[in-house]
């Protein structure tokens, strides 16, 4: 007699729903139809594109550079906040620089870089692409003739590039960067 008290409350229950379903389906279509749109038109994504980051982000084409600067910032673990206090890039430093040539890699490069590096002992297994280009450039000698002409700029240049790492991660990076490491590309 239990089981069948119970069995009544939930078909009950289900009925209940299912009339709520029906009701909202009927307001929806009432609402769409008043904008002249249909479910379908809705639910089709023209001119939507995948981020290479993250398959689940979906946005149109037209707002994929600005969601890309953002989601690399935090799949590398960085917050918002983070990215939003980041200096911009420093490439205009170097644009109209006759002496120094800035070296970009991809980040593919730069990975096995630093993975070659860690694995012979030169860099601590844990430095993040960020510390990874400022060290790339002081190896290769981009930043060295500038840290001996704007001792202080640099000094500024490095500190903002590293202000989001730990503590633990600061001393190690400018430790490596004063020893010079040489990475061979």
């Amino acid at each position: 007699m239990a089981a069948t008290a119970a069995i009544a409350a939930r078909e009950k229950q289900l009925k209940k729903l299912r009339n709520f379903v029906d009701k909202t389906g009927k307001q929806l279509d009432s609402i769409l139809g008043s904008l002249k749109w249909t479910k379908e038109r809705i639910l089709e994504k023209k001119g939507y594109v995948v981020c290479p980051f993250d398959p689940g982000h979906k946005m149109p084409a037209s707002s994929l550079d600005k969601h890309l600067e953002l989601c690399s910032w935090l799949k590398e673990g960085y917050t918002r906040a983070e990215k939003e206090e980041a200096p911009p890039s420093s490439h205009f430093f170097y644009a109209n620089s006759t002496s120094v040539v800035p070296v970009l890699i991809d980040r593919e490069t730069q990975q096995k870089v630093i993975t070659e590096a860690a694995f012979r002992g030169e860099v601590a297994a844990f430095i993040t692409p960020t510390s990874a280009i400022v060290m790339v450039f002081y190896a290769t000698g981009i930043l060295y003739p500038l840290s001996k002409r704007y001792p202080f700029a640099l000094q500024r240049w490095f500190d903002l590039h590293l202000k989001s790492m730990k503590m633990g991660l600061l001393h190690q990076t400018r430790k490596v960067c004063k020893q010079k490491v040489i990475y061979t590309l």
